[in-house]
């Protein structure tokens, strides 16, 4: 059961396919993959174990492009490194400057609620600015419907 050297001698398809299976199932997809194709263009049919094991073999050691556990930990190390630089960014920067940044922005919100309004829109919109960005004449400004008095004007459009 563990040779299947030719057709004749395979008289538990299950087994023999079972025991292929386990034996891609020890090698990563990529070379299991190249190794079919190898086998099914080149050996006589059924493929032996051994012709398959072979395959795989060559296909792992011919390899160019990482496995994927390779490429996880190259990523992982890029990301852990990158990381170390931002602290090491982070701890050269004087405190005051990061305080300065904290105040600023702790002003931003103050602002915010006690206004309602966002202080970095200290002008607002006027219909004139408006003309002047679009070049819309007094005319054309006139012909422009006005926004719907009635508040549920929209509500059941999509």
């Amino acid at each position: 059961m563990s040779g299947y050297p030719n057709l004749k001698e395979v008289h538990d398809p299950e087994g023999y396919f079972s025991n292929l299976v386990s034996i891609l199932s020890m090698y990563e997809e990529i070379d299991a993959r190249v190794a079919v194709d190898v086998v099914a263009d080149g050996c006589p049919f059924p493929p032996t174990r051994y012709d398959l094991r072979q395959a795989c073999e060559k296909a792992k050691a011919g390899r160019t492009v990482p496995s994927y556990a390779n490429q996880y930990d190259q990523r992982s190390r890029a990301q852990l490194a990158e990381r170390e630089r931002e602290r090491q960014a982070a701890e050269k920067e004087p405190l005051e400057v990061r305080k300065a940044v904290v105040a600023d922005f702790m002003g931003f919100l103050r602002d915010l609620k006690l206004t309602g309004k966002d202080p970095r829109q200290a002008h607002s919109e006027t219909p004139e600015t408006v003309r002047a960005k679009l070049g819309l004449s007094q005319e054309a400004w006139d012909a422009l419907p006005d926004q719907p008095k009635d508040a549920g004007y929209w509500k059941g459009v999509r």
